[in-house]
């Protein structure tokens, strides 16, 4: 590894703790479009409650994600970004392709080349 890549790397490193924040974000955003309503929102279509959250790590080629996972009462809430067992980048990269800018999960269009 030359000193421009390891420079590259540590500068990854840095900014490892704000790509967390994004991620956390989608899990928040997938957690309101699981039970049709945002936190402490009082509605008629809302599916559940949410119910406090656990740390998780996700493993990339450059260092450790450290995400927040939300949890629902009935247990029953399962991310996009990763399955329950996986921690690896590869799984990151994957859900994160079959998202739309608006980070909800849609559906490949004819023309899509991923």
């Amino acid at each position: 590894m030359t000193r421009r890549s390891k420079s590259c790397f540590r500068v990854i490193e840095a900014w490892l703790p704000f790509w967390s924040r994004p991620e956390n974000q989608i899990l928040q955003a997938e957690m309101t479009d699981h039970l049709s309503a945002g936190p402490e929102e009082r509605t008629d279509d809302r599916q559940g409650y949410r119910n406090g959250s656990y740390e998780r790590q996700l493993t990339t080629r450059v260092g450790t994600l450290e995400l927040e996972v939300p949890r629902d009462r009935k247990g029953e809430f399962q991310t996009a970004l990763f399955q329950r067992q996986e921690r690896s980048e590869k799984a990151l990269v994957l859900a994160l392709m079959q998202q739309g800018p608006t980070g909800r999960l849609h559906a490949p269009r004819e023309g899509d080349h991923h």
